[in-house]
């Protein structure tokens, strides 16, 4: 479900990717944990899906994967990781207290 051309960029790291292959080796019969707060952005033949991911040994990730239309399936190209939660580190203009959201149906 990768494209051929995927990678993986983690905020340690942003400018340094992670290949497919090794990312997919590293991956393999790993606990994928939860995810929690997923909200998804179609542009057509992109999606841009945010989410907060709940890891492995209780760690917290914010992730946002884009996907891009395959035929008649779609495939994840690119995913942007980095820690998320109790950080000291807030970014600049962002809301700080999660505000009701009314989803739609």
């Amino acid at each position: 479900m990768v494209t051929d051309d995927f990678e993986l960029r983690s905020s340690v790291l942003p400018g340094v990717p992670t290949p497919r292959a090794e990312w997919l080796a590293q991956s393999k019969g790993k606990d994928t944990g939860e995810i929690e707060q997923m909200a998804v952005h179609d542009y057509g033949p992109v999606a841009v899906v945010s989410y907060a991911w709940k890891w492995q040994p209780r760690r917290d990730l914010l992730a946002v994967d884009v996907w891009v239309k395959s035929g008649d399936s779609w495939k994840l190209s690119v995913r942007y990781a980095g820690p998320a939660g109790d950080s000291t580190t807030a970014v600049p203009g962002a809301v700080l207290e999660a505000p009701v959201i009314q989803k739609k149906m």
